[in-house]
């Protein structure tokens, strides 16, 4: 008797877990376009020199480079059913003692829209970027002059914080300063 009981329960909670399965319908996915990922600047055998306030060159190599699709928009990662979901790109360097802050850039490509982050860690999470609006439309950094440059600034003074953060398209970031007059220049 107390096989069959546990056999009946069993049979129920199948049943109901079953009973409470959703037809859902496969997410929409958004994905990555081409113009989407050059935003990353970086691919995967890039190797970048930076100089230092202290005339040191520094390499950085690629140490991260994925896509992954995550929730899309209205849904959350709990749901029943998830309608949609967005890609996101990322590539991240680091330099090769590892005593340097990691770099990298971020997509997330949205139905509508296309987001991207400069990241400069460990200090900050992430700096967004409007990519119709340039700060500078041509800016010499270093011996090169680059096109289409982005300006982030952080809101904090201390230290460690970022003063200046550049950044174009075609090379990544171009220049990280900080408040403390360390900075990584491209070369």
């Amino acid at each position: 008797m107390k096989k069959h009981l546990s056999y009946l329960v069993s049979i129920l909670v199948t049943a109901a877990f079953v009973s409470s399965c959703k037809d859902c319908t496969d997410p929409v996915i958004t994905p990555l376009e081409q113009t989407d990922v050059e935003w990353l600047a970086y691919n995967e055998l890039d190797s970048v020199h930076f100089k230092t306030e202290k005339n040191e060159i520094v390499t950085f190599k690629k140490v991260t480079a994925r896509a992954d699709n995550i929730v899309g928009e209205g849904s959350q990662v709990g749901d029943d059913c998830i309608a949609s979901m967005d890609t996101q790109a990322l590539i991240m360097l680091s330099s090769e003692s590892g005593q340097h802050p990691v770099i990298g850039t971020s997509v997330l490509r949205r139905p509508n829209k296309l987001f991207v982050r400069i990241m400069v860690s460990p200090q900050d999470s992430g700096f967004e970027i409007n990519q119709d609006f340039p700060t500078y439309p041509s800016l010499q950094v270093g011996d090169f002059v680059h096109q289409d440059v982005y300006e982030l600034k952080q809101d904090s003074t201390r230290a460690l914080s970022i003063k200046q953060l550049l950044y174009n398209k075609n090379r990544g970031i171009l220049r990280v300063e900080y408040y403390n007059g360390r900075y990584y220049e491209v070369i």
